[in-house]
Formats: C-alpha cells, sequence, structure tokens
C-alpha cells in the first residue's frame, strides 16, 4: 500500500476538528432518554414546531407546541420520556396546525396537568377539537400574556409577549398573537437563557423591543438579551430582523423547519441576517432533534 504525504496526514485531523466545531459547539454524545441534566429539545416534526422542556430523571416535563402531525409527536415524547406519560405544562403559542395539530393527539394520549394559551379566536376544526379536549379533561388553563411567570422544576418561563390580553379576541395575523417566552434554564454553572418566540414576526419584534429596550444604553438588551434563540416563524423573511437580533445577541440559532418546504423557509435573508451577528445556525431539516443541555456548561448538539 502506497503511504499518504505527509501533508495528508496532517490535513486529515485537521479536517476533523473543523467539522466538530462547524457549530461552534461541542459535538458531543446526542443526550439519552433519563439524562440527569436539563435539556431542551427542538424536535424534528417537519413543517412545524414542538420543543420539549425536560428536566432530570422523570420530573418537569413541559411541552411548548406539538407539530402538525399527532403520531409524530407522540413518537418524539415516547423517544425521550419512555413511559413516562405526564406532562406538568402545556403551551399553544398559537393556534396553526403546524403547531396545533399534534396537541391533539398529545391531549388524548397524555395526562397533562396545565395548558398556556392566549385565548384568541381561531374557528378550524383542528383548534376546536384541541379546545374539547381541554374541556374533556377539565385542564387548568393559564392565559398567556405578558408578565405571567411559570417556575417547573429547573425551568422558569417568563411570557413576554403578547402584551395585551387576547382572550375572546379574533386576530387579523395569528402569527402576531404568539405567545413568546423568556426560558431560564438552572443549571450547575448557573443560569441560562433562551428566547422561544413561536412564530413572531417583525411587528411583535418591534413591539417588544419599544416595550423593553427602549431605554437599554447598551447592547445586547439585558431583558431580551439571551444565549439561545429559537428563530421566529420558521426563518421567514419577515422575522428575525437586524435591529432585534442585536439586542437579543444569541450565540446559537435553532430554525425549526420541514425539509422541502413549500415556503421557502427559511429564507436566505433571514439566514445572512443571523450570520452576520456571528449566531451559530442550527436547523431541524439538516441536524434533527436540536437539544440544549445544560451540565458543567451549555451545549448544542444535533441529532444527525
Amino acid at each position: 500500500m502506497q503511504r499518504a504525504p505527509w501533508s495528508l496526514k496532517l490535513l486529515v485531523p485537521l479536517l476533523v476538528l473543523i467539522g466538530a466545531a462547524v457549530h461552534g459547539a461541542v459535538r458531543d454524545t446526542f443526550p439519552a432518554r433519563g439524562t440527569e441534566v436539563p435539556r431542551v429539545v427542538v424536535l424534528d416534526v417537519g413543517q412545524g414546531d414542538a420543543i420539549l422542556l425536560d428536566g432530570p430523571g422523570d420530573g418537569a416535563e413541559v411541552l411548548i407546541d406539538g407539530g402538525p402531525d399527532g403520531d409524530r409527536i407522540i413518537e418524539k415524547l415516547e423517544e425521550y420520556l419512555g413511559r413516562d406519560r405526564t406532562l406538568d405544562l402545556v403551551v399553544l403559542t398559537h393556534a396553526h396546525a403546524d403547531h396545533v395539530a399534534g396537541l391533539v393527539e398529545v391531549l388524548r394520549r397524555y395526562d397533562v396537568r396545565q395548558v398556556m394559551l392566549t385565548g384568541a379566536v381561531h374557528t378550524t376544526q383542528t383548534h376546536e377539537r384541541f379546545l374539547d379536549g381541554i374541556a374533556r379533561d377539565y385542564t387548568a388553563v393559564v392565559r398567556g400574556i405578558a408578565g405571567e411567570r411559570l417556575a417547573i422544576g429547573p425551568f422558569t418561563l417568563d411570557v413576554l409577549a403578547p402584551l395585551t390580553d387576547l382572550q375572546g379576541v379574533r386576530v387579523e395575523n395569528l402569527n402576531s398573537s404568539s405567545i413568546v417566552l423568556m426560558l431560564t434554564a438552572d443549571a450547575a454553572d448557573g443560569p441560562h437563557r433562551i428566547l422561544l418566540t413561536g412564530d413572531m414576526e417583525e411587528d411583535i419584534e418591534g413591539a417588544l423591543l419599544a416595550a423593553s429596550c427602549a431605554a437599554a444604553s447598551e447592547l445586547p438588551c439585558p431583558a431580551l438579551a439571551a444565549e439561545v434563540l429559537k428563530v421566529g416563524h420558521h426563518g421567514s423573511e419577515t422575522s428575525s430582523t437586524e435591529a432585534f437580533l442585536r439586542v437579543v445577541a444569541p450565540q446559537h440559532a435553532i430554525v425549526s423547519v420541514g425539509a422541502r418546504n413549500d415556503y421557502g423557509h427559511p429564507h436566505r435573508r433571514a439566514l445572512k441576517r443571523l450570520e452576520r451577528i456571528g449566531a451559530s445556525i442550527w436547523r431541524t431539516d439538516r441536524d434533527g432533534d436540536v437539544a440544549i443541555s445544560f451540565g458543567e456548561d451549555l451545549r448544542v448538539i444535533g441529532q444527525h
């Protein structure tokens, strides 16, 4: 066998190191079921959103949105939670089918202790079935409105939007009614913050800047700064404005998106804006499930 030249021997390990660092995070083993540290998993559910907050052991399980398909979200929950059939909280950010459809089956198959929603009017059959499931099981309801705070295990959820009460209101743009959450996860090395944006678009980004950061004298803005951003509206062109990204200043940006979707998500301009602020970009259509784990430090890990 002919020996490889020295230049090639040196190049191969270098390429391996570069590949491991391509997202700006250590490529650890993907966290398995029953992890002993808190984790947040942006689930690969196709063209939709579903985010699992999973505390150590069998405690503190929260599901934010359920994606477009009931079978797929149940499969994902069983993968991470095993036989545990209790969810401490389910959040519906807004009533579009790619967020609510999977939750209909979740309510049927899991013991859901409380549900957070805005109460905005949306009369599709899928959303009505979700509301019927809440009524059937007498599930406690928490209204999603700015100022609401819930603490569940190592996780604290602060509602940043909507800024007004939407109970019984028929909104013109359902994306703009999204529940926006600042998630704080307590870990061994201190608290970490993740901004979860639903399908928020530029109008609500601007409203949050005006409400929370108008008097801020420095960037990032303390009220909105987060290490990880779940990118709004699947990376659409109408979300993730430069002004908003500058105040959040995330190290990692996660896009929940379906492969070869019909909407052109994520849009190249949104991706360019994320690149310009130096964020490592993760995509469920390419990386599969994307896990944020909190051990000795924050790690972002793709399944693929």
